[in-house]
């Protein structure tokens, strides 16, 4: 399932459905079979699928060190790639860089729109849902152009109904 891009991309499609559904069982079996697979790095949807999700499942869960430490493996993982762009997310979320760090990032392109992204993750970890639903409602109300927006859409949306429970 995940050895192609698309293949990988429409697993994960197929798990955010599963998540919104209330599926949280369905949607770790499928996650296992996802990530045997290593993502390809060069690919940042890929990059963001494969480590985003478990950890915005753990979050969900109330498990913010467990969401924590794997955003810190994806970091770790995403050093030497993407124009940095991934680890820049990552690290501002785990707020191991303010603002004026992710700034100086050398990719610029739609920089506000991931600095939004970044700032949703970041409240994610805090444990207030009514400010992490907040914050990724303002993420998605700039209609956001960026890594795959579809799939970002996906996740925005079920992490807004999510959080509304």
């Amino acid at each position: 399932l995940a050895t192609y891009a698309s293949s990988f991309i429409a697993g994960q499609l197929v798990r955010l459905n599963r998540l919104r559904r209330g599926d949280v069982a369905g949607a770790e079996e499928l996650g296992a079979q996802l990530q045997q697979s290593a993502p390809d790095h060069r690919v940042v949807a890929q990059l963001m699928l494969y480590h985003l999700i478990p950890a915005l499942i753990r979050c969900d869960a109330g498990d913010m060190a467990g969401a924590a430490t794997l955003m810190q493996v994806a970091l770790d993982e995403s050093r030497h790639c993407n124009g940095l762009r991934f680890w820049h997310i990552f690290a501002y979320a785990l707020g191991q860089i303010d603002e004026t760090g992710f700034r100086s990032q050398p990719c610029k392109e739609d920089l506000i729109e991931v600095l939004r992204l970044a700032q949703a993750l970041r409240t994610e970890l805090t444990g207030n849902r009514q400010a992490a639903h907040s914050a990724w409602g303002i993420w998605l109300a700039g209609n956001p152009d960026i890594l795959n927006q579809w799939i970002m859409r996906s996740i925005a949306n079920w992490r807004i109904a999510s959080l509304a429970k």
